[in-house]
């Protein structure tokens, strides 16, 4: 049995060892909370360096959206220092657009579950400079969390990436010369126009505009002188329009005009002519006046007609019969639907009778009016067309100029002539015929054109002084100053050169006597009035006069009758050319007429 004195001994010993072992762990409490503190100071530092250092703003926000806290980054992004928008509304310094916007995101983010974060928003947003930066923000709601007790906002400024996704979105919708909306949106506004008015009853009108002889100007003074002249048509337009009507260039040398909540055709009407009076004063770039016109094509949407494809066809096509027919505006009915549908057919005949060669060429002789002599032939086009037989040139080569497709006609045709005089030269020597070929408008204004003659006379090997090319009056001096320059560069080349229908158009007689020509042809309606009109006789002398004087042969076109070959001779004339003598006839044809009036055996052509 332990006596009493060793117990209480012990209960000592145990009392001390427990106050020993308090005195350590209030110790190592201590260090612990010591510790704790030491870190959440660290923890703190490294959040507030965190903070001052973002770029982003973090804002926090009461329920009533009054900020109670700003990170040092809103001076770097907006402008203001962190204190000044305190107590203030978050969105004070939001953009009157966008602000309605922005109070309904913020009462969703209050809605939101506690801790979950918001979709972003986008708002403009006033700089201390007072521009507006575009910022991006994403609120977060911890209203509800003791240690925030707020809604915590951060914004990042997203301004270089909006103005270049506007600047994409400019480039995607406008025209990058003339800074006007282009073909997408203008189908885009179309499209919206449409809409609208089937739900007012009202219309649309959707006028196309397309600049006459444009490609003249291009190749006649240049690709800088377009694109201003360009530019110039778009400011003349658009400050001519009313507000809400668009403007658009669709490409080229074409123009949209789309109007809304049209009343009827009259305002449509007006709309046009007001823009055909814009063309009436020149253009002045820079030292350098330029004159142009324009032909419009005009539709009207209807209940029917609503879809934006079926107004720019229709405006399209009513813009062709515009120019087509010389008037500046035309409106699309129903008729000129079937009719391109027609055009459209002998424009893809035309192409597969490039590529089958169905054309042929016919030879119609020019005579020495004195001796009657054959002096040499006019080569003339023909469709051989496998249903209808052959076609007249005046059937197809107007499309053929409208549509592009002249120019390989032109070749083909030159080529085969030339192939078609090297035989006969071969055949016959130095009696046999020149060879006269047309040169339509668009192949006088092609940029190379002397480059392609000279190749197709290297081609057939045909001296260049046997082949006389004739040029209309009219495609000569639409541009004088050009034409020279490709008059000599022909001339260069030994052919010679011929001025057809002379007198229908406008001459001026210095321009003559600079151009290499080497004949005058007298239209066939001066010939017409020998016999009848004393003026006929009068301008057949002059123009004989004219050309004697200049060195140039004169020949008339158009001959028909005993009388008027008479009256030729003596009025002075060289040469004649027409139903007299002889229609057009195939090469074999002609071949036999050679054989006629040289005494030589005729064997055919090639």
């Amino acid at each position: 049995m332990i006596s009493a004195s060793v117990g209480s001994g012990l209960a000592e010993e145990i009392r001390e060892g427990l106050e020993i072992l308090g005195e350590q762990a209030a110790f190592a409490l201590e260090r612990i909370e010591r510790t704790n503190k030491l870190h959440r100071r660290r923890g703190e530092d490294r959040f507030e360096a965190l903070v001052r250092n973002v770029s982003d703003v973090i804002a926090l926000l009461g329920a009533d959206g009054v900020v109670s806290y700003a990170s040092p980054s809103h001076e770097q992004v907006l402008g203001r220092k962190p204190d000044s928008v305190a107590g203030k509304h978050a969105f004070s310094s939001a953009h009157p657009d966008d602000a309605e916007r922005a109070r309904k995101y913020f009462e969703r983010v209050l809605d939101s579950s506690a801790g979950k974060a918001g979709a972003a928003i986008e708002l403009r947003m006033r700089h201390a400079d007072g521009s507006w930066r575009h910022m991006e923000a994403v609120f977060e709601n911890l209203l509800d969390d003791p240690n925030v007790r707020g809604v915590v906002a951060n914004y990042r400024d997203v301004t270089k990436r909006r103005h270049a996704e506007e600047r994409l979105s400019h480039q995607a919708f406008h025209d990058g010369l003339t800074g006007l909306p282009n073909r997408a949106f203008l189908m885009e506004r179309l499209g919206d126009a449409l809409t609208r008015t089937g739900e007012r009853g009202s219309a649309v009108a959707m006028l196309l505009l397309d600049l006459d002889r444009f490609k003249v100007i291009i190749d006649s003074l240049g690709h800088e002188v377009g694109d201003a002249l360009l530019m110039a048509v778009g400011r003349r337009l658009q400050a001519s329009l009313r507000t809400g009507d668009t403007l658009a260039r669709l490409g080229g040398d074409e123009f949209a005009v789309l109007l809304e909540d049209v009343e009827g055709a009259g305002q449509v009407i007006f709309a046009a002519e007001r823009i055909v009076k814009l063309f009436e004063t020149q253009f002045q770039l820079g030292d350098r006046e330029v004159y142009t016109t324009a032909s419009i094509g005009i539709v009207l949407s209807t209940p029917e007609r609503n879809r934006p494809a079926d107004l720019m066809r229709d405006a399209d096509i009513a813009m062709y019969r515009a120019k087509s027919g010389g008037a500046p505006y035309e409106v699309y009915n129903a008729g000129m639907g079937t009719q391109a549908l027609q055009s459209l057919e002998r424009q893809t005949d035309i192409r597969k009778a490039i590529d089958r060669e169905e054309f042929v060429v016919y030879y119609q002789p020019k005579v020495d009016l004195a001796s009657g002599a054959l002096h040499g032939f006019e080569a003339l086009v023909r469709w051989n067309h496998p249903k209808r037989g052959i076609v007249s040139p005046a059937e197809f080569i107007p499309l053929a100029e409208e549509r592009g497709l002249i120019v390989p006609i032109g070749r083909w045709v030159l080529e085969e002539s030339c192939r078609q005089a090297r035989y006969w030269r071969d055949r016959h020597g130095a009696l046999a015929p020149a060879i006269g070929v047309n040169l339509s408008a668009g192949q006088f204004r092609h940029p190379r054109l002397a480059e392609l003659v000279a190749a197709v006379l290297e081609e057939t090997g045909l001296d260049p002084k046997t082949l006389l090319l004739e040029i209309t009056e009219s495609a000569v001096m639409e541009d004088a100053e050009s034409s020279s320059a490709t008059l000599k560069d022909l001339s260069a080349l030994g052919v010679r050169i011929a001025i057809d229908d002379f007198g229908t158009g406008y001459s001026s007689l210095s321009y003559l006597q600079r151009f290499p020509l080497d004949m005058l042809k007298i239209d066939r309606s001066f010939v017409n009035d020998l016999g009848q009109d004393p003026k006929g006789a009068a301008i057949v002398r002059t123009v004989c006069t004219l050309g004697r004087s200049l060195g140039m042969q004169v020949l008339a076109e158009g001959v028909e009758t005993t009388e008027q070959v008479e009256q030729l001779r003596q009025l002075g004339c060289d040469l004649g050319q027409g139903y007299y003598f002889s229609r057009p006839v195939p090469a074999k044809q002609a071949e036999g007429f050679i054989a006629q009036i040289l005494n030589v055996t005729a064997e055919g052509p090639r």
